[in-house]
């Protein structure tokens, strides 16, 4: 079965190729990037949230993820202080890992992926462009696979 946050990023993937093609006034090419970041920003909630209660699962009792897992679920709006913050919960070495691979660029993408999508959801103006969130889906890419590789060490 596919994960959900592999299903999200795949529509990302499909948006961000199409964009430029079936848009070309500037204002719906906008909306189309808003979107998009919309849905980076669920992708990586629910990546977070997929790959943590996975993890509890194979490793711990039944109760024990159980538990976790319910902890697990109310997690949202994940920004780099927060996600850092949860890892620390689980395992310290973790939250170290998280914090020694994303370079402040990284951080930084996921960081304005989350408080863009804020914006966004309030009706604030955003500078979301395409260029940005091709950019932005790269990080979010290599942080998932990152965070998929700490939690199996």
């Amino acid at each position: 079965m596919i994960p959900q946050y592999k299903r999200t990023l795949d529509r990302c993937d499909d948006l961000i190729a199409r964009a430029p093609t079936i848009a070309t006034d500037d204002l719906l090419v906008s909306a189309i990037c808003q979107h998009i970041c919309v849905l980076m920003a669920g992708a990586l909630e629910t990546a977070v949230k997929e790959i943590l209660t996975d993890k509890c699962r194979k490793k711990s009792a039944p109760q024990i993820a159980a538990y976790a897992s319910g902890r697990i679920a109310s997690f949202q709006n994940a920004d780099p202080k927060k996600i850092h913050s949860l890892m620390a919960q689980f395992d310290s070495k973790w939250a170290e890992q998280i914090e020694s691979f994303w370079s402040d660029e990284i951080k930084d993408h996921i960081g304005s992926i989350v408080g863009n999508r804020h914006n966004i959801a309030h009706g604030r103006p955003t500078e979301v462009s395409i260029a940005r969130i091709r950019e932005w889906r790269k990080s979010l890419g290599g942080f998932i696979a990152q965070l998929i590789v700490i939690t199996d060490a």
